[in-house]
């Protein structure tokens, strides 16, 4: 694996790649958990095939906290800034692959911010939404949810939003505790409220794009429910016209079943860059 880092809207953006040459996928990440969280895709045997990228956002991991948070975090700051990020990479196509937040802000890069790179979008651990304001339209908030706009959290509240990202029953890895203990104080309270004032339309956005859109979720995810991406109007547009759903993992499918997940996510990037 691969470091490199990027200078982007006076951020120092941290970028990680595997050793692979074939079929550029980008991988950005949840609210709080970092590039780490595709760490068994960086270092896997398809790694060594696939050119795996992932990406931190500022705030995160080894990017630099922005002094500017107002302007960065919020979906649309962090979509330029990682559009950005991609248009200095040595690419020349790629799938672009987004985890929950980082869903969010895939679609809105591609919807916004025109990059010729990116040929393909892969959402997981995503549900789209009518309504920012509105989170519980489309996915399953309580008080643990609610951490993901506290700013300063304890230990507690760190190791109880973290078992949310795997399936009831598993273990949360220390990574991912870690991280959300690590991400800039700021980062989750500012997107919180930045969600208040922001009335975009998910599935506006995707009926609109031009190029294939996936879903692969896990069939045991806490956060999300499934069944209303399932029987939604974008179905029909779906790659393969369906969501493509591995079974027992839970809100992190690329961490709980990375080979069943590199598998679905390499067959789409086959398919649609060398269609």
């Amino acid at each position: 694996m691969k470091f490199t880092s990027y200078n982007v809207n006076n951020h120092k953006i941290a970028v990680y790649n595997s050793e692979g040459k074939k079929n550029p996928i980008i991988f950005l990440h949840a609210n709080s958990i970092g590039a780490a969280s595709f760490y068994k895709q960086m270092m896997s045997k398809e790694g060594e095939e696939y050119m795996y990228i992932s990406i931190d956002y500022p705030g995160h991991g080894a990017s630099d906290f922005s002094l500017q948070p107002r302007e960065t975090y919020t979906i649309d700051g962090l979509a330029e800034i990682m559009s950005k990020t991609i248009e200095m990479l040595d690419i020349e196509q790629c799938v672009l692959c987004g985890h929950s937040l980082g869903g969010h802000i895939a679609l809105r890069l591609v919807s916004k911010f025109n990059n010729n790179k990116i040929k393909a979008l892969a959402l997981t651990g995503t549900s789209p939404l009518k309504n920012y304001a509105d989170w519980s339209s489309s996915y399953k908030t309580d008080e643990i949810f609610n951490i993901f706009t506290q700013p300063r959290v304890n230990d507690y509240d760190s190791s109880a939003l973290a078992q949310l990202f795997v399936k009831k029953g598993g273990l949360a890895e220390i990574v991912f505790v870690d991280n959300i203990k690590n991400t800039d104080p700021n980062f989750r309270f500012v997107l919180g409220e930045s969600f208040k004032t922001d009335n975009t339309n998910d599935f506006e956005l995707i009926k609109k794009l031009k190029i294939p859109v996936a879903f692969i979720e896990g069939e045991k995810d806490r956060i999300i429910d499934i069944e209303k991406i399932q029987n939604t109007e974008i179905k029909n547009i779906l790659w393969r016209q369906k969501v493509h759903i591995i079974s027992d993992a839970g809100h992190s499918p690329m961490w709980e079943k990375p080979s069943l997940f590199n598998y679905m996510i390499n067959q789409f990037a086959d398919e649609v860059l060398n269609a």
